[in-house]
């Protein structure tokens, strides 16, 4: 009887192991970029290299919108640095998104690029669960899903019942970004929700509540089966376009407006986390910053091992400037806004590493600024290292006779780097 037990739990353990297995292999990262965006190299490389780190697994595809066939045969013979990595052309949507539109508008090339690249041919599986995110990520966990572990802790909504890693046709997962959206164009004071829901539509009768909770709130990653982005896409490439009309033109987010009234539209209900893409301590009430404690070894110590907390967030969204001071005392900082156009250039240098003290002077902060400032800084630190790895991994390939490995540009928070040549002698 003992073997017959035994002999059913490892027979168990190898169901539930090839289960987990095919679903990881049945998730597909796509991430949508222009042909002439500024870094587009780099932040492509820290992304691959980064999912290598952490052992992500299903395929992962850039989405680039806009180039010239001259263009596309160039970035086709780009490297690459993940293991199922592939590149899709599309045209580009901006500043004419549909017939008769001129929006000067980049984004719109995220839902236009995304139908794309789901209607063609081959290019998805139909079994395949879409993990939609931005090329500005870094990974500390792999993405996965439908294990069956509770993701309580990173849930600050109102729902009492289990909360899942389930992804399944009308149930996803996302970043909450309730600091940054609440309920968006489905606020019931929005002047946009008339032009895009219409009498007899799903989203028309979606309440604020169930908007915050379910809907409009999130941001990237943004993890669906493609049966679910099928449904939604059309309607999140018609809503972007219509929105836009009735918003100013400055406004870079209507795009993910649109995404959350075309997930209401079809009820595509998503479970809205705090861990998967943080963007920046400030923003810790749909964020998940509590990760970085005192005893936390200091992150800007060494030059080149990264600091890794016991439990970090998925990934970092790094779309902010990170470092200990605010405005208006330059300091040491993080931001990829700063990065020259030239860091791929064999003859670029490497970052600086930033010095311990960015850590260490934490503690002379007031207690409530202290423990922002240290995820604040730990992101800080620990990217510059990230990307001088990238910048290693990537300039062995690109520059077969040699290159510059000093470390030596130093990142300020008002001072942009025109080259990241040496100086002439």
């Amino acid at each position: 009887m003992a073997a017959l037990v035994r002999t059913l739990v490892i027979a168990a353990i190898v169901v539930v192991g090839a289960t987990l297995a095919a679903n990881e292999s049945r998730l597909h990262i796509v991430y949508s970029t222009s042909c002439n965006q500024g870094k587009r190299q780099l932040l492509s490389y820290a992304l691959q290299t980064s999912a290598m780190a952490v052992g992500q697994q299903g395929k992962m595809t850039e989405m680039l919108s806009g180039c010239t066939p001259v263009e596309e045969a160039t970035i086709a013979a780009e490297p690459s640095f993940y293991h199922t990595f592939s590149r899709h052309f599309t045209p580009s949507y901006s500043p004419h998104p549909v017939s008769g539109v001129n929006d000067d508008y980049t984004p719109y090339n995220k839902p236009f690029g995304l139908r794309h690249f789901l209607q063609t041919p081959g290019a998805v599986a139909d079994d395949a669960i879409v993990v939609l995110l931005d090329a500005d990520f870094i990974l500390f966990k792999p993405i996965e899903v439908n294990t069956g572990r509770s993701m309580r802790k990173y849930y600050k909504g109102r729902r009492t019942d289990m909360i899942l890693d389930t992804v399944e046709n009308g149930v996803a997962i996302a970043q909450d970004w309730t600091a940054y959206i609440g309920s968006g164009w489905l606020n019931p004071s929005s002047n946009v929700k008339p032009f895009l829901c219409k009498v007899g539509q799903p989203c028309m009768n979606v309440s604020e509540a169930d908007a915050i909770e379910y809907f409009t709130s999130t941001g990237p990653p943004y993890i669906l089966t493609k049966h679910d982005a099928l449904l939604m896409v059309d309607d999140y490439c018609a809503f972007v376009v219509e929105g836009r009309k009735h918003v100013d033109k400055d406004e870079w987010m209507p795009e993910m407006y649109a995404l959350g009234v075309a997930m209401a539209n079809h009820n595509i209900k998503q479970t809205k986390v705090t861990n998967l893409g943080v963007t920046f301590p400030d923003h810790d009430v749909s964020e998940y910053w509590n990760f970085a404690n005192e005893s936390l070894p200091n992150p800007c110590q060494d030059a080149f091992d990264i600091v890794t907390p016991v439990d970090p967030p998925l990934g970092v969204h790094y779309c902010y400037p990170y470092g200990l001071l605010s405005p208006p005392e330059p300091s040491w900082h993080f931001t990829k806004y700063h990065l020259p156009a030239d860091i791929l250039d064999c003859q670029s240098m490497l970052l600086t590493p930033h010095p311990p003290s960015q850590w260490n002077e934490i503690a002379k902060l007031k207690p409530k600024l202290q423990q922002k400032k240290r995820h604040e800084v730990w992101v800080e630190c620990t990217l510059v290292k990230v990307l001088n790895n990238v910048l290693l991994q990537a300039k062995q390939v690109l520059c077969p006779n040699g290159f510059n490995s000093h470390r030596g540009m130093s990142l300020d928070r008002d001072v942009f780097i025109q080259t990241g040549l040496p100086a002439p002698k």
